[in-house]
């Protein structure tokens, strides 16, 4: 079959999924799964028309995690499944790509640190207007963060195709979710969870509880590791920041000076504080922010 013909079979067998019931598809009924199969097997044919096989046999994992997250992600019409499909595949296979291609130059050895640091200023320039693909731009921010232009390319190019694509976004470890889904890791505490939008609301709710039982001599320093730690999951998880922000400022603990302080130097761009350098100000060690943070999640009823 052809490229038309191979999207025109993925379409038919997509409307009849999603003419299922959710439940159907939830509790994996076997008509569900026959679907689910002769769709995946008319998407790997049309995956190696467009990409070519050599490329789609490359990319297996990928690809069958890309079918498997669509059919939770999808929210439109049956009808639009086709484009949304294509245009997830696309993105996700450049990536894998990308991926592969750093990696083999290796092009990229800095500490996390520093890259967080460089991706900060990518972001930043990103949000003013700024082309990070251009290599003026790239030039200023290599200067900025004392790196070699080839690193900056490098980690631009990777981060211009990580970032929000329309209602999906796609986290560090190549997997493609919902804007606003919230992912929990395995014997997920608030530490180990990407919060978004609904999900971050409520847990917005509940840390401010704990906030509020703590004790007023250690508000200023634990609302400014809540905040610095909030921040720094929120960009990881490729967030819309300037929502997220705005939640953040609503909330009772980000009301101190010090949470205003680093949620404003965040804004700014360019280097941001680290958890290290909070517990420096306040005359504490990183090992003492990281157990004081600890101590607080077990607080906070978000499971």
């Amino acid at each position: 079959m052809d490229k038309q013909q191979l999207e025109e079979h993925i379409q038919a067998t997509a409307t009849e999924i999603f003419s299922l019931a959710e439940t159907a598809r939830r509790d994996g009924r076997e008509d569900f799964k026959s679907l689910k199969t002769k769709l995946a097997a008319d998407i790997w044919k049309w995956c190696a028309v467009v990409f070519g096989s050599e490329r789609t046999g490359n990319a297996g994992v990928e690809i069958m995690e890309c079918i498997k997250r669509s059919l939770s992600s999808f929210k439109g019409e049956a009808a639009g499944y086709m484009p949304y499909i294509a245009t997830a595949l696309k993105t996700e296979l450049w990536r894998a790509a990308v991926k592969a291609a750093l990696e083999e130059r290796c092009l990229i050895h800095l500490p996390d640190k520093k890259q967080r640091m460089i991706k900060q200023f990518l972001h930043f320039a990103k949000r003013c207007g700024k082309d990070i693909t251009n290599p003026n731009v790239q030039k200023l921010i290599a200067k900025e963060c004392l790196c070699t232009v080839e690193e900056i390319a490098a980690l631009a190019q990777y981060y211009a195709r990580s970032f929000v694509r329309g209602d999906t976004i796609v986290s560090d470890d190549g997997e493609e979710r919902s804007l606003w889904d919230v992912v929990p890791a395995k014997d997920a505490t608030l530490e180990e969870t990407v919060m978004l939008k609904t999900e971050l609301e409520r847990c917005l709710t509940e840390i401010d509880k704990a906030f509020a039982a703590a004790q007023e001599r250690t508000k200023p320093y634990l609302s400014a590791l809540i905040t610095h730690r909030l921040l720094v999951k929120l960009e990881s998880a490729q967030a819309d920041m300037d929502n997220a922000i705005a939640l953040l400022r609503a909330a009772s603990f980000a009301k101190t000076k010090e949470a205003q302080k680093i949620i404003a130097e965040y804004q700014k761009g360019g280097a941001f504080c680290t958890q290290e350098d909070i517990a420096k100000h306040f005359d504490r060690d990183k090992t003492d922010a990281s157990r004081t943070l600890k101590n607080f999640w077990k607080k906070c009823q978000l499971v």
